[in-house]
């Protein structure tokens, strides 16, 4: 009976006031200890719940393998894009191949240096 009157004050089937009202009547410390007991239980359920609820938010803000394989994808298609533009500009005499003297001048601009080095890539490493 004991156990089901104190399930009931923290559950919220009754008042906890109500058997407080009556332990009271026993003894300061009998009644200190129902405070403390309610208490305590109070706050581990609803540090349980929120530990809970934490969790599964983060969960559920990260996105998945798909989803991030995806985005990788289209970033390295839109640097495959940019790096084929900038190769395109390189070739002025239009052949679809970068002469020796078209590659000289590449590694000579320092805009399309920085653009490369941002992508990973280091004219350097081509010398």
């Amino acid at each position: 009976q004991t156990m089901i009157t104190y399930y009931k004050a923290t559950c919220g089937g009754t008042g906890w006031g109500v058997h407080f009202d009556v332990l009271k009547k026993t003894g300061a410390m009998n009644a200190i200890m129902y405070l403390g007991a309610v208490a305590f239980t109070q706050i581990a359920v609803l540090n349980i719940m929120t530990g809970v609820f934490v969790e599964n938010s983060f969960k559920n803000a990260q996105p998945d393998r798909h989803t991030m394989a995806l985005e990788q994808r289209r970033a390295h298609i839109k640097e495959a894009n940019e790096l084929h533009e900038i190769l395109k500009s390189v070739d002025t005499d239009g052949t679809g191949n970068i002469s020796e003297d078209e590659f000289i001048h590449l590694s000579k601009d320092p805009r399309l240096n920085s653009i490369l080095e941002v992508m990973g890539l280091d004219i350097k490493d081509a010398h």
